[in-house]
Order: structure tokens, then sequence, then C-alpha cells
């Protein structure tokens, strides 16, 4: 729920919009705006106190990792205000189609 909250608050003082999308025990944020403010964001994420570890403790996600980047049109590919979550079975189905190769590989892994 912290983690969560932290990034809808995120995505309010940022210029980003976010679907964090969960799959078994993975977790995908898609992240999209323009190139710097998504660099912020990936930089936030990585030295902000977003989460707890497993003694309750605030912590940084240090473990996040870039599966894939692309740029999108303005044709309405991608429709998100804020911070969006979505349970899924899979997650690759539901990405933008240059980004699907990238979390496949991912899920490989």
């Amino acid at each position: 729920k912290l983690y969560k909250r932290k990034l809808k608050q995120a995505t309010e003082t940022q210029q980003v919009q976010c679907t964090l999308y969960t799959q078994d025990r993975w977790l995908f944020l898609l992240v999209v705006g323009n190139e710097a403010a998504c660099k912020e964001f990936l930089t936030w994420l990585r030295t902000a106190k977003v989460d707890v570890n497993s003694r309750g403790q605030p912590c940084k996600e240090r473990k996040a990792t870039v599966v894939g980047e692309c740029e999108l049109s303005n044709d309405g590919v991608i429709v998100t205000t804020g911070f969006d979550t979505c349970q899924t079975h899979n997650v690759v189905g539901h990405l933008p189609e240059p980004l699907q190769a990238g979390c496949a590989a991912f899920l490989r892994r």
C-alpha cells in the first residue's frame, strides 16, 4: 500500500503517468511522459524511500530495471491518467508492441 501511495504521489508532482501491472511475484511499472520527465521519475524511484524492507524500515527501490523504452505517438496508443493498477496473468499483452519483447525477455530469466 505504501508503495502504491508513493507512486501515486509522484505522478501528481511529476509530469508522468503510471500504470502498475502485477504478474505473479513481479511488478511492472509503465511510465508515460516525455524523456526528461521519465528519467527524472526513474531517478526519484531509485533515490527516494518508496517502500519498506522485510524489517519494516523505509527503503529505496534499488531493484528497478528498465526492460524497454519507446517513443509513443500522440495517436492515443496509451490512455492513462495519473496512477492506475492492473492485475494480470499476461502483462506483455497489455503493453505497447515496442515494449513487449523486452518485458517477455525479462520474464524468461
